[in-house]
């Protein structure tokens, strides 16, 4: 057993080392952080969340029905609000920027880096094990290219990881005993106010107690109970305020019934869409979620909290098969059973390297440059779902030049070539105005005729499956990025 002041000089080193990994972060993600909302699914996302946020700012708490309701009449409120809440907050405290919009989504990144290693100490990993684990996940490109995206999955991380450490105490008994029912119940709620795979854990983490301390009687029932209430409130409160910003709950149902998906997508082509996903945003790191499934089988202490992160993880893409079929960040709570993995692997390390040498920086070195390892194959490379979001920040330049500028007439709507609808979110937030596609060389050629100088955003991306016209505009005006011509100009190549 290692003395005392080896084991002080080992949290002294995990706690370098989780520093070392938040700063990281902070350098390599600040582009993303302080970049503009654009044409990606980072950034339509974060556009949509600061426009409810925006609404709650501008028009208060009631008439927009927690942000739910924007100004423009339109209304957006499918998910638990705390986000909304949340990212107004920042906003109030410092001023209305990408940056603080996206603070709930960066700050709750840096919290899920201690927060991971807590978890791993409450499994009774050592302190270089537990900081090992924490920061492999933490240096993948899943955490580091959408760890700033303000969405729910990313939110709601620190809130889930928070119950499950408290839920350790529940299943697994410690010196602390289990907490008090209040702070599960309190937590339990939070964490269902902030997402739905949160909601998804909380519930799991009730039926999860009721059997595991069945024995316990009454008792049982009274501590599974503390997480039922706690997710019960939580759901009514998200549910809640929903129905006060549609007025009825049909957008919600009709919304899960088409995540769900079971008469477009099939199993197969999850699979098939996230696995090549998971392997470029995991990279490396992908030996510490196998070994988390390889904790889970033979760890008897791991057993629990490997398996249950595991399945909250997965089992959100098997309910939600067509959002996971199509997100490639659908599965970014699997930064929790990947930590739990690669701690288990790093105590091995250690205790292997502690056995050969009596030297007492062996495993520091050891778990040093591996980390270093991890961070230098995961980072370097730029990966593709960076590419998309710095192109994307490239058209939601090109839209807040136009305002700047004075090209784009004030209210009118930003006429664009690509998806259909693809811009709205953005181009609304930033603007405050509407967009109007330009669907064919027909109207591109009158809208040259009545307005010759009218600027015409083209992106990067066409229906699917995309029409010819749409396809040529496209390949030979932004095939290296967005860009914004004249309708005058564009018409002369590709109008009638």
């Amino acid at each position: 057993m290692p003395c005392v002041s080896s084991r002080a000089a080992d949290r002294t080193i995990a706690f370098v080392l989780l520093g070392l990994v938040a700063a990281v972060f902070l350098v390599l993600a600040a582009d993303r952080i302080t970049g503009p909302f654009g044409d990606s699914d980072e950034g339509i996302n974060a556009a949509v969340w600061a426009t409810n946020s925006r609404a709650l700012r501008e028009l208060g708490p009631f008439e927009s029905a927690l942000g739910g309701r924007r100004a423009d009449g339109t209304a957006y409120a499918n998910h638990p609000p705390l986000i909304v809440v949340e990212t107004a907050l920042a906003e109030l405290a410092a001023g209305e920027h990408t940056f603080t919009s996206r603070a709930p989504a960066w700050l709750g990144a840096l919290a899920t880096i201690p927060l991971l290693y807590v978890l791993l100490r409450r499994a009774r990993l050592g302190p270089l094990p537990a900081a090992a684990g924490a920061a492999t996940a933490c240096l993948t490109p899943m955490f580091v290219v959408y760890g700033p995206m303000l969405d729910t999955p990313v939110t709601s991380l620190p809130f889930g990881i928070a119950v499950l450490i408290m839920w350790q105490r529940d299943v697994r008994p410690d010196d602390d005993g289990p907490p008090p029912w209040w702070a599960a119940a309190g937590l339990s709620a939070l964490a269902c106010f902030a997402g739905w795979q949160a909601t998804l854990l909380v519930g799991t983490c009730a039926a999860t107690v009721a059997v595991v301390r069945r024995a316990e009687g009454i008792t049982a029932l009274r501590r599974a109970g503390a997480y039922a209430l706690g997710g019960i409130v939580g759901v009514s409160a998200s549910v809640a305020s929903i129905w006060w910003a549609y007025g009825d709950l049909a957008p919600l149902t009709e919304k899960f019934s088409r995540r769900a998906g079971s008469a477009v997508v099939s199993y197969l082509d999850v699979v098939a869409f996230q696995v090549p996903w998971l392997v470029q945003l995991l990279g490396l790191a992908l030996v510490g979620l196998a070994a988390c499934v390889v904790a889970a089988v033979r760890d008897d202490g791991l057993r629990p909290l490997a398996t249950m992160s595991l399945f909250v993880t997965f089992a959100y893409a098997v309910v939600f098969k067509e959002a996971a079929a199509g997100h490639q960040f659908w599965l970014y709570w699997v930064l929790v059973p990947t930590a739990i993995g690669a701690g288990y692997a790093a105590r091995a390390i250690v205790r292997k390297v502690r056995s050969e040498t009596s030297a007492p920086a062996g495993p520091w070195v050891a778990v040093t440059s591996l980390l270093v390892l991890v961070g230098a194959v995961n980072l370097v490379p730029t990966t593709l779902a960076e590419k998309q979001i710095v192109e994307g920040q490239a058209a939601g330049s090109l839209v807040e030049a136009l305002g700047i500028t004075g090209a784009q007439q004030a209210g009118a709507p930003v006429r664009y070539i690509g998806q259909d609808r693809r811009p709205e979110d953005y181009v609304g937030y930033i603007l405050r105005t509407g967009v109007e596609r330009v669907p064919d060389a027909t109207a591109l050629t009158e809208l040259a005729r009545q307005a010759p100088q009218t600027p015409v955003l083209v992106l990067t991306t066409c229906d699917d499956p995309p029409d010819d016209w749409c396809e040529t505009v496209i390949g030979e005006v932004a095939a290296d990025g967005p860009v914004v011509h004249s309708a005058a100009e564009l018409a002369e190549r590709f109008g009638n």
